[in-house]
């Protein structure tokens, strides 16, 4: 058998990546360039591989040319390299340091021993000068010129002995942290610095010498990418907004990304498409009982773009929320991701457009009058769930959270609190009672909210506050119209709104009366 033609070259020089396609968890790496082939069997090699490929994924096409290339053998060799040779001469340099840092901390600590000796001797004798004065002047031997010299000449080297303990004691400190550097340092060194590296090694069989287009494929892990967005008010006058959609790309798979396009789908691969098991769901047969238990319980009520996910934890990063269809995005022109773990901002796509500026008060959620606008995605493309950086005109002034939000539908954000605006809420609730020849028990509840504009400007605030609502007809809510701000009731959701036009240094207050009924045999758990 002839032995095939072998050549080891930079996979970057050879097939350099063209595009990568990131998911949630995972990247497809897509290589292509130019071969030469001789006729017969060729190995070619390639390195600077990723190391953590997945080799069942290793998909290697070569096509065009004189005549057909079949692909005999495709394997990853993965090795590990040590860097530093000089490992042993760094870690002896390391511990000389560390002995010549730990025998000058040992003369430093002997330096402020002594300064501290010498400044409670300084201290004695300013408290014998001290007690010497009290007694002359009680036997009428006043002398205050020779008091006064004797204390101008213990000053000063009092004070120089303060300041050279206290410059000691800095020193020793900075000292101890180099010390604990060092000593983290020469515990890393102890181990020679490896890297791991992979070779692609690729056998080749071509019936005729030719140019060749080569086509590698492959999936790796620890890459991926989350969306996030950036949102600036352009002008409060004009109430113009510019939003901006980006993808925030990680990745540590040891081969950087030069000059290459990015795709980012949303597709999950790893979820499968298996139905899940159905287990056996047993029903009961239960008396029914003459107590009606209740309870309050919160209710997140879901609109067009303006829901919000409050059970997740802020501890865990969130998964990918594409509404339930597959979302490809590229981004408009290639990029460089290095091989390092670090974030990297790549932009996809802005739109500009009206938004409408309010500010509200929730007082219940937080007692602050918040900035708020509501405006449309202009864009073709839907807005993923993520972070949101808010730019104002003074710049940065804080981050808040999206929802999934798809083309043409609107959506609000909240610009932190107005600064010239102080809320303050209370909530009275009194005890239950029940009226003659009635079996219903009534509790009273009254809800005060107090806002106050300590600015030279006029502010329109727009404060919303709720009621309960009641599921069942043993339990009964009536607002008392009469002692309401304005006599406004609650829609069908249980929220009430008011608008509030506030003059400088002007207060206003919001009043909320409503009463609970319930029957004598509904028990609150």
């Amino acid at each position: 058998m002839n032995q095939p033609h072998s050549s080891e070259e930079s996979a970057d020089r050879i097939a350099p990546i063209i595009e990568v396609t990131l998911m949630e968890d995972r990247a497809h790496i897509l290589r292509r360039g130019t071969l030469k082939l001789d006729e017969g069997l060729t190995r070619i090699q390639l390195r600077n591989i990723a190391p953590v490929i997945v080799d069942k994924t290793l998909a290697v096409k070569v096509a065009g040319g004189p005549s057909e290339v079949s692909v005999v053998r495709i394997h990853v060799d993965r090795r590990r390299i040590i860097l530093d040779q000089d490992q042993p001469d760094r870690l002896r340099q390391l511990k000389v340091e560390a002995r010549n840092l730990r025998e000058e901390l040992v003369l430093l600590e002997e330096q402020k021993s002594r300064c501290e000796r010498e400044l409670a001797d300084l201290e004695a004798i300013n408290r014998h000068l001290l007690n010497q004065v009290a007694e002359d002047a009680a036997w009428g031997k006043a002398d205050p010129a020779v008091w006064l010299a004797s204390f101008e000449q213990l000053d000063p080297p009092q004070t120089e002995r303060i300041e050279e303990s206290i410059r000691l004691r800095q020193t020793i400190q900075e000292g101890h942290e180099n010390a604990e550097r060092l000593q983290a340092r020469i515990e890393q060194a102890k181990s020679p610095d490896t890297q791991l590296n992979a070779l692609l090694v690729i056998d080749l069989h071509a019936e005729h010498r030719g140019d060749y287009e080569l086509r590698i494929e492959y999936l790796v892990p620890n890459a991926c990418w989350r969306p996030c967005h950036r949102a600036q008010i352009i002008s409060n006058a004009s109430n113009k907004l510019l939003f901006s959609s980006q993808a925030c790309v990680w990745q540590n798979t040891g081969e950087d990304w030069e000059n290459a396009d990015l795709v980012f789908s949303t597709d999950r691969p790893s979820l499968g498409v298996e139905p899940p098991l159905l287990d056996e769901d047993l029903l009961h047969v239960e008396p029914r009982s003459h107590v009606v238990r209740t309870g309050e319980r919160e209710q997140t009520i879901y609109d067009t773009g303006l829901g919000r996910d409050q059970g997740r934890k802020e501890n865990v990063v969130p998964g990918i929320d594409d509404g339930g269809e597959t979302v490809m995005l590229k981004s408009p022109a290639r990029v460089h991701i290095r091989s390092d773990g670090r974030p990297n901002r790549v932009p996809l796509f802005d739109f500009e457009c009206d938004c409408e500026l309010e500010l509200t008060l929730i007082a219940e959620l937080a007692p602050a009058v918040i900035l708020r606008s509501v405006q449309t995605n202009g864009s073709q493309y839907p807005l993923l769930a993520g972070p949101v950086d808010l730019i104002r005109n003074s710049g940065f002034s804080g981050r808040a959270k999206l929802m999934y939000i798809s083309p043409g539908e609107q959506f609000e954000l909240g610009w932190g609190p107005e600064p010239s605006l102080r809320a303050t809420r209370k909530e009275q609730v009194n005890e239950e009672r029940q009226r003659m020849l009635t079996t219903w028990l009534q509790r009273r509840h009254e809800i005060d909210i107090f806002i106050s504009n300590l600015g030279p400007n006029e502010y329109t605030v727009s404060v919303m506050e709720r009621i309960p609502v009641s599921e069942i007809e043993q339990v009964e809510i009536k607002p008392l119209k009469k002692e309401i701000t304005d006599g406004i009731l609650p829609d069908e959701q249980g929220f009430l709104h008011w608008e509030l036009a506030l003059k400088p240094l002007d207060h206003q207050s919001v009043r909320l009366v409503y009463e609970l009924r319930k029957q004598q045999k509904v028990v609150e758990v």
